[in-house]
């Protein structure tokens, strides 16, 4: 029950203000055609580098093993670890193949759908409820470098 009333408290938490934002475009002028277009393509970057996001997380939860860091951190370096791999896997795919649209959107719509949606839910639950963080004790820890 937790888990769901951490993932709608964080939907409430973008939907309201960018149904608040879209409702006060709507009603004051001027809106046309050409701001609408432009106001979704903003929301859909946006999205778009959600998902992005997203699947490099989870391509670093399922790579990386366990890291002895704060969880927060943990995450920003499997989300990093993602990224550089994803972006090498494109550079990679790209020379080889072409650049094709539709292949990239596949790949990353899959790929998201594999391993961003455990990310995303480890973020939403597990970093989220972490009451306090022990780190792992060092050999070398009265060692300055």
């Amino acid at each position: 029950m937790k888990r769901n009333s951490t993932l709608l408290t964080a939907l409430a938490a973008f939907l309201i203000p960018l149904v608040v934002i879209a409702f006060y475009y709507v009603t004051h002028k001027p809106f046309d055609a050409s701001f609408a277009l432009a106001f979704s393509l903003m929301v859909w970057r946006i999205l778009l580098a959600g998902i992005i996001l997203t699947f490099a997380g989870g391509l670093g939860v399922r790579l990386l093993p366990p890291l002895p860091l704060h969880p927060l951190a943990t995450m920003t370096v499997q989300a990093v670890f993602g990224l550089g791999l994803s972006a090498g896997l494109i550079l990679l795919i790209g020379s080889l193949i072409g650049v094709q649209v539709g292949l990239f959107g596949v790949l990353l719509l899959g790929e998201w759908w594999y391993c961003g949606v455990r990310f995303a839910s480890g973020c939403a639950s597990g970093y989220a409820g972490k009451k306090s963080f022990k780190p792992a004790p060092q050999a070398n820890a009265g060692w300055v470098f």
